[in-house]
């Protein structure tokens, strides 16, 4: 994955909803829709570093304040929960994978941005199996130290 990769753990939680800070704009613990108690009302992430950030922390910033990145940040109540399975999730991120090293040349970034997302998906079952070709070629190298991995054009496969 790449090293861009980052997150902070910001453990401060809300008295009325116990969720950490940033998640809710809104607490879903209070029947008037007020901000969590106390808590600065996060409203985007970085895709990059995962770094969230309130509307004013984000007034007029051309970039991330935290890494730099100049992508497009997430909508923080765009946070969802999906019921998926495993099988279908490694689908999913080795077809993103492959169309990310395909555009890559014209889209510098795109590999960066999909080992960040696929890393924090990995990240909340580190124990199965990896989500991309690359994860899976680097776990058959660290079997098999010495070992190359040849794609179809004969260059080595790249891992992790």
């Amino acid at each position: 994955m790449s090293e861009a990769c980052h997150s902070s753990n910001n453990e401060q939680r809300c008295d009325a909803c116990g969720n950490p800070s940033g998640i809710f704009k809104y607490c879903p613990g209070k029947d008037n829709g007020e901000p969590c108690d106390g808590i600065e009302i996060k409203t985007v992430r970085c895709v990059i570093c995962q770094a969230e950030f309130t509307d004013e922390e984000i007034e007029n910033a051309t970039c991330c304040p935290a890494c730099g990145d100049t992508g497009v940040p997430c909508a923080v109540k765009d946070d969802v929960q999906l019921k998926i399975n495993w099988h279908e999730l490694r689908i999913l991120s080795m077809w993103a994978e492959r169309w990310a090293l395909h555009i890559e040349k014209e889209h510098m970034g795109a590999l960066v941005t999909l080992d960040c997302i696929v890393q924090r998906l990995q990240k909340q079952y580190p124990n199965k199996s990896k989500l991309t070709i690359r994860g899976e070629v680097g776990d058959v190298k660290k079997q098999f130290p010495g070992s190359k991995l040849i794609d179809e054009h004969g260059k080595e496969i790249e891992t992790d």
